[in-house]
């Protein structure tokens, strides 16, 4: 359905016949190699260059004629000039692509016998180069629009590897049921983590919220309006962040890294326990800049209290602001405050960069150093290239489970700042206290 309503939007733009098959005509003569090599050729002219449709209505269209018997380039070919111009559109098309197709290859089979020698076989291979090359550009386009992230980006591979160890019919429906079941279960985790995100977070503000307005009078005139009110909203925002994102990224990474590791450990035992053992000198400067990143966090937080207070406080009270004519006044008074809060966290930001570069940089630079020791191993011939290539995998997977988690370890402490201002708010206690055995008043008497 959606996929339909893309390629009826993107064909509202009519053409001509003539339009068509002048394009298909150009297309005929220029385009080199089999049915895939089309597709790439349609992809260049059509979609790049002239604009009759977008990527991902192009991809829907291909998908859709994968279907169908016979060549999908000429489905394709007929459906684009049909989109176009109609049906004589669509006949333009088909014949204005097959027609030189069929009489080019009518005379290279009847002069075939004579352009045999080095020359016509280096023309055949440098057409077939230049084939390669269009087929080429047009997946790697076609997949930067349609696999933009991981999740998707791993559903194309999976579908590959199974149309290569099932080729036919039986590969291709196997790969849509897996994407569908990839699709519908990244659709489940999404909503199950955001649900508990936003669960928490309603949670927490109703616990802080419902603690303030039990406090003492005393509590109100110590503490600023605005400050409790950053308390709830930005706080508490922070921390559906790290629970409803930031958390199943670091708990899907963490399994990843842990698996590559283990397999490291399995598959090269001696090189991946001196990495190892490198690795754990990384921990004490981590932990040094995560404590810095926490304090940082926490004094950011407070200064972007200060602002809200003094939002609070003004806006309040705006009447006798504006009879002092205090305006002026008061907005220095706001833009200091936010400027105070903007070095904090421009200090925090620093603190946390170097965090980041410091854990990528050392996990790297020890990883590099075990695959020397394994390109070493393969020179001496301890092990072959194939295990080294293993080890590659294992190294990249685990290189890219790191840097998430030298993100999410930063959300994490950031978040740790906020949590900090919500706990102190919630220890607070109010000095008039309820009694804990309460006595009834004494029944009145008379009138």
């Amino acid at each position: 359905m959606m996929g339909d309503t893309q390629l009826s939007r993107d064909s509202q733009t009519l053409g001509t016949p003539g339009e068509v098959f002048t394009t298909f005509l150009k297309l005929g003569l220029t385009s080199f190699g089999g049915p895939i090599a089309h597709l790439g050729y349609f992809r260049e002219e059509l979609v790049n260059r002239r604009k009759w449709l977008s990527d991902h209505a192009y991809a829907d269209l291909v998908a859709l004629c994968q279907f169908l018997p016979g060549p999908a380039s000429s489905q394709v070919g007929f459906a684009l000039g049909m989109m176009r111009a109609g049906w004589l559109g669509a006949l333009a098309a088909f014949t204005a692509f097959t027609l030189p197709s069929a009489l080019v290859l009518l005379v290279f089979a009847m002069t075939a016998a004579s352009i045999a020698g080095p020359i016509g076989t280096g023309a055949l291979h440098g057409l077939k180069i230049v084939a390669v090359a269009i087929v080429a550009q047009a997946v790697w386009g076609m997949a930067k629009n349609l696999c933009p992230d991981k999740e998707r980006a791993a559903i194309a591979v999976i579908a590959v590897g199974m149309l290569a160890f099932l080729p036919g019919a039986i590969g291709m429906v196997g790969a849509i049921i897996v994407g569908a079941a990839l699709g519908l279960f990244s659709a489940a985790r999404f909503y199950m983590v955001s649900w508990i995100g936003e669960r928490v977070t309603a949670d927490l503000r109703n616990a802080v919220y419902a603690h303030v307005v039990e406090q003492s009078p005393e509590f109100f005139e110590t503490t600023q309006t605005g400050e409790v009110l950053s308390r709830l909203t930005t706080d508490t925002t922070l921390v559906q962040t790290v629970v409803g994102s930031s958390l199943s990224m670091g708990l899907r990474n963490t399994v990843m890294g842990i698996g590559a590791v283990g397999m490291l450990i399995i598959t090269n035992p001696v090189v991946m326990t001196q990495v190892l053992g490198i690795l754990v000198l990384v921990v004490l400067p981590s932990w040094y800049f995560g404590q810095r990143v926490r304090k940082l966090s926490r004094a950011s937080q407070d200064r972007v209290a200060d602002t809200s207070a003094i939002a609070a406080e003004v806006l309040n009270a705006i009447p006798v602001v504006q009879s002092y004519n205090q305006q002026r006044q008061e907005s220095d008074r706001f833009s200091a405050a936010t400027e105070a809060a903007f070095d904090v966290a421009r200090k925090r930001t620093r603190v946390r960069s170097m965090l980041v570069a410091f854990i990528i940089t050392a996990t790297f630079g020890a990883l590099l150093w075990g695959l020397y020791q394994g390109t070493q191993a393969v020179i001496r011939g301890d092990i072959s290239a194939g295990h080294l290539g293993q080890t590659v995998v294992y190294v990249l997977i685990l290189v890219s489970s790191v840097a998430v988690l030298s993100e999410v370890y930063g959300d994490l402490l950031r978040a740790a700042g906020a949590t900090e201002r919500l706990m102190e708010l919630l220890a607070t206690r109010s000095p008039v206290a309820e009694p804990s055995v309460p006595r009834a008043l004494p029944s009145a008497h008379g009138g």
